[in-house]
């Protein structure tokens, strides 16, 4: 995204434009952290129903993950979490706020 046309010419954005912006890709930023993170427990939920039905060979444990689009480590730490959860759940997310 550029900087937005003021009076017409591309001038620098002023100030105010930019900590409003700013603000705005924020807060997308902090909703799509969350939906993330409640689209993990969600996985983490399947997973765990793939995990009991893996025995009737219908659905593999292996495939679920595939399915999912998680690694292998992330499927089985939200495995772990779902199953015993902790106090205060870990993220399996990377990123961080600066």
């Amino acid at each position: 995204m550029g900087w937005p046309l003021r009076a017409g010419r591309n001038l620098p954005p002023h100030p105010d434009d930019v900590r409003e912006g700013l603000r705005e890709a924020a807060e997308r930023r902090s909703l799509a952290r969350r939906d993330e993170q409640d689209a993990l427990l969600d996985i983490g939920d399947w997973l765990v129903a793939a995990q009991e039905i893996d025995v009737s060979g219908d659905l593999t444990f292996s495939e679920a993950i595939r399915v999912a689009g998680v690694s292998r480590r992330t499927a089985y730490a939200l495995v772990r979490q779902r199953v015993s959860p902790a106090p205060s759940a870990p993220s399996v997310a990377g990123d961080t706020q600066a």
